[in-house]
C-alpha cells in the first residue's frame, strides 16, 4: 500500500510504463526500492513484456488559474500533469477551454 501511494504521489494522473522486469535505476526501483519494484513488475507482466498504465491520482490541489498560467507558458499535457498532480486529460481540458484574448468578441 505504501509504495501504492508513493508512485500515485508520484506520477499520479499520467501514463508510465512498467517494465517486465524491475533493474536498478529505473524510476519505478528509484521510487519504491528493488524488492517492492520487482512485485510490481510481476504483477503487470504480460508474457516477457511490461505494460502502460494510467497511473491514479496522488493528492495535490491547484488553482485553475496556476494551471491556465503554466499551459500559456508551454509544456506538454503529460509534464504539467505531473506537475499539477493532475490527469493529462484535465490539463488538456483546461488547454481546450482556454480562449484566445488577443480576439475580441464578435458580439
Amino acid at each position: 500500500m505504501d509504495a501504492a501511494w508513493t508512485i500515485a504521489r508520484a506520477k499520479g494522473g499520467r501514463q508510465v510504463y512498467i517494465p517486465a522486469q524491475a533493474a536498478a535505476g529505473h524510476w519505478l526501483t528509484e521510487l519504491v526500492g528493488l524488492e517492492a519494484a520487482q512485485k510490481i513488475c510481476a504483477f503487470y507482466r504480460a508474457n516477457s513484456s511490461g505494460m502502460q498504465l494510467l497511473i491514479p491520482m496522488g493528492s495535490a490541489v491547484r488553482t485553475k488559474t496556476e494551471i491556465a498560467k503554466a499551459i500559456e507558458q508551454g509544456g506538454s499535457a503529460n509534464q504539467l500533469a505531473g506537475e499539477f498532480g493532475k490527469h493529462e486529460r484535465t490539463i488538456r481540458r483546461h488547454r481546450a477551454r482556454l480562449r484566445d484574448t488577443r480576439q475580441g468578441k464578435l458580439f
